[in-house]
């Protein structure tokens, strides 16, 4: 997926231009880019984390870098709009709750499968479910950027959601591959939208890039086959 994006998916009207800017990733770097590092890093961690606390610590962390990742675009980008500070210094907020949650498991003593947990995750969900409540036209300079500007939001409110209510790895690991599946389809509109509203303008799509929405496309169909099995498992599992 990640070669997939670095090669280039139209072709430019100015042929004296660079190919770099042709590529996926160059053309929508601040969509593309975080999708990318979470569904490469995201996967290994589920596999190789194999208690509920590493888990949840797993989970926090990702929210951790939503966080970050979003407030440092808000703040690059914000051109003295006061509702964007205050966005991204709720990021902020968002960000230092979360690192608090990723390390307190690491001090913590081994917990049995079942055991319910002490978690922060309800400090994180009210801080997304609070962002999510605010109307997103005091972020908007365009239509397009409400899914851009929630998304993260979206993101931390599953992932802390899951991390509050679930009691075993199967269920915290359920909850990674509904965020990974959400994760796929944002990827899949970011190649998508992101090719074709960026600059410079391009006349056509190339092979290679309607290849990478395509792969965008099926890395989506198997996160949410994964998130199915993995919540039949779990229904099984309390019958």
């Amino acid at each position: 997926m990640w070669i997939a994006c670095v090669v280039p998916g139209v072709e430019l009207q100015n042929a004296t231009l660079s190919d770099d800017v042709a590529t996926p990733m160059a053309r929508g770097p601040l969509l593309i880019l975080p999708a990318l590092l979470l569904l490469v890093m995201g996967p290994i961690g589920v596999l190789l984390a194999g208690r509920p606390d590493t888990l949840r610590s797993l989970l926090a962390s990702g929210d951790a870098f939503v966080a970050l990742f979003a407030a440092g675009v808000l703040l690059h980008d914000r051109q003295g709009d006061v509702a964007r500070l205050i966005a991204a210094i709720g990021l902020l907020v968002l960000l230092a709750v979360a690192i608090r949650d990723a390390i307190r498991p690491v001090y913590a003593a081994p917990v049995p499968e079942g055991t319910p947990l002490r978690s922060g995750g309800g400090l994180r969900l009210a801080l997304a479910l609070v962002a999510l409540l605010m109307p997103a036209s005091l972020l908007m300079r365009t239509a397009g950027e409400r899914a851009s500007l929630l998304g993260p939001f979206a993101y931390v409110a599953i992932s802390a959601l899951g991390s509050r209510i679930a009691r075993t790895t199967l269920g915290l690991r359920l909850t990674a591959a509904l965020l990974l599946a959400l994760v796929s389809a944002h990827l899949s509109v970011a190649i998508h939208y992101g090719v074709e509203d960026a600059l410079p303008a391009f006349e056509r799509w190339t092979i290679a890039g309607r290849g990478a929405f395509a792969l965008a496309l099926v890395t989506f169909g198997v996160t949410a086959l994964w998130a199915v099995g993995l919540a039949l498992r779990l229904r099984r599992g309390r019958a």
